[in-house]
């Protein structure tokens, strides 16, 4: 305590008490008009948590091999986005290629 005094940092109260410091001041606002719950309309307008959950949260359990509940949720959306070659063969090569351009 001597330590805040010395440094000039005890808050200074007034005689009277009529002004409140700051943190009497939030306080009382909280408790006579605290912050309403957030409307579901707007808790998660553009995705951030999900976005942070799957692409963050699940890639980085699937590259550690750590398992959490967010990797099934990151392979379901990276089967959205990836691209499956083809491994069936020339044949099939073949008939796309004489169905484009003909013989």
């Amino acid at each position: 305590m001597n330590n805040i005094k010395a440094g000039g940092w005890q808050p200074k109260t007034e005689e009277n008490g009529d002004e409140m410091s700051v943190g009497q001041w939030i306080q009382t606002i909280e408790m006579e008009r605290p912050i309403s719950e957030v409307q579901d309309r707007y808790k998660d307008v553009d995705n951030l948590k999900k976005m942070i959950d799957v692409f963050y949260l699940g890639h980085l359990g699937k590259a550690t091999g750590i398992r959490n509940i967010y990797i099934p949720e990151y392979e379901e959306t990276m089967k959205k986005y990836s691209v499956i070659k083809n491994e069936s063969g020339e044949d099939e090569q073949d008939d796309v290629i004489t169905k484009l351009f003909g013989d």
